[in-house]
């Protein structure tokens, strides 16, 4: 800032300030109503959700569930087939487990190389 001299630089000077304060004072508003609209339990509630549903990790866990359980009931209805012989049924669940194990801990890479 420049020396005040007179007056007339004095004017200048309270209107320069007073403008930095109106311009910084606006700016302190918006901000204060972004926090306060950020802060909103509605919004941060939102905000969790889409970072949940909008996750890369989350879709791939529910395909790779979803899969494992697919399989083993293919793999018990292939064992146990129409039977009712309760033997069968028995190796039929015990066989729908160990496969669907097998699915859930597998990575996905390797999945993908045992179907080609």
């Amino acid at each position: 800032m420049q020396p005040i001299k007179d007056d007339h630089s004095l004017g200048l000077a309270i209107q320069a300030l007073e403008f930095q304060r109106q311009t910084e004072l606006t700016a302190l508003k918006q901000h204060f109503d972004y926090t306060l609209d950020s802060l909103n339990p509605k919004n941060i509630i939102r905000e969790k959700i889409q970072d949940i549903a909008g996750g890369s990790t989350l879709k791939s866990n529910l395909i790779k569930y979803g899969i494992g359980i697919l399989g083993g009931f293919v793999v018990k209805k292939a064992v146990v087939g129409g039977s009712h012989n309760f033997f069968k049924k028995m190796l039929g669940t015990a066989a729908q487990a160990a496969f669907s194990g097998l699915i859930l801990k597998a990575p996905l890479s390797e999945k993908r190389n045992l179907l080609k």
